[in-house]
């Protein structure tokens, strides 16, 4: 994430890293007039991705986050539609930094040196925070200075070395008509507006996940996902997640840990966490309406100590 003042409309670093010695540029963030490109040392050399009629250089302060994993790039200006880009060439997972420096406002010395005013650059692990660091669309001079969230983020457990970012848990939801499927949106979602049906890539065909409305997948990882249950009220689509339990590397597994309701955002096109619901090994969520009245409900099985749990209905 980065506020910038940007003055002249030629080609400028806001940031850079190169590696000492053979003055390689291993990544950094430049632009132009109409233009902001990201440069990388990808397996096959040199890559570029290139976010076209971008304003940066209009003598105002801007907000600017640009997420980056795999073979997608989103670039989000003053907290509004995001443009996304894929590329053939995925971003390195492993790109190394040993023997590099970090150059704030220039790619080195006096190269591509920045002439206007940088407030804040922020870099986060994970695929994508814009969520939860863009300010608004008219930041005020309060709103730039850092995020309350940054203050929070979480230390890696001892117990459990693979903790992601709070927002790993978002998914991203394509909308509209059917997209293609290839290498490039393997693992993506696609959500049929028409027929309200989820679809999953593997690579080149588009699999349904839904069974009139509950997932026929189950998903595992930092937190055992035994049921996902989707629903709608009024325009509103909701995605009800219940966790069974969280996987300790060493240690016994948690069985009282939240399950989470996530929104999907029309306009960002992606889940985004709604609310969190304590939960004791949740086995299943159930959504049903009555009349006007609309309610979810969750079978919890296990607290650790005992079966004989209630289930609780919210409304």
């Amino acid at each position: 994430m980065h506020h910038v003042l940007a003055v002249f409309q030629r080609n400028e670093y806001l940031f850079a890293v190169v590696k000492e010695g053979a003055n390689q540029l291993l990544l950094g963030l430049r632009f132009s007039k109409e233009k902001v490109h990201l440069i990388y040392q990808g397996s096959m050399g040199r890559e570029r991705l290139s976010f076209k009629r971008i304003h940066l250089a209009d003598n105002r302060w801007h907000s600017m986050v640009l997420a980056v994993s795999g073979h997608h790039a989103t670039l989000t200006l003053d907290c509004g539609v995001p443009l996304e880009l894929v590329h053939k060439q995925p971003f390195p997972s492993d790109l190394s930094t040993d023997g590099s420096r970090f150059h704030i406002g220039s790619r080195r010395k006096w190269k591509g040196l920045f002439s206007g005013l940088l407030r804040q650059l922020v870099l986060l692990p994970g695929s994508d925070a814009t969520s939860r660091v863009c300010p608004s669309s008219k930041p005020s001079l309060a709103e730039l200075s850092v995020p309350t969230f940054l203050s929070n983020l979480p230390v890696k457990s001892q117990m459990n070395d693979v903790l992601l970012p709070p927002y790993e848990t978002e998914v991203r939801v394509t909308l509209g008509s059917k997209p293609a499927c290839t290498a490039a949106e393997l693992g993506q979602l696609w959500f049929d507006t028409l027929k309200r049906g989820l679809f999953l890539c593997d690579g080149a065909y588009w699999h349904s996940m839904l069974q009139g409305r509950k997932l026929k997948i189950i998903l595992n990882g930092t937190f055992g996902a035994t049921d996902w249950e989707m629903f709608q009220i009024g325009n509103r689509v909701f995605l009800a997640v219940a966790n069974g339990h969280m996987l300790c590397e060493r240690g016994p597994s948690l069985y009282t840990i939240n399950s989470t309701i996530y929104e999907l955002d029309m306009t960002t096109k992606m889940f985004l966490k709604f609310q969190d619901i304590v939960t004791y090994s949740a086995v299943d969520w159930e959504f049903f309406s009555v009349g006007d009245e609309h309610f979810l409900v969750v079978a919890n099985s296990y607290d650790g100590s005992s079966y004989s749990l209630n289930s609780v209905i919210y409304r």
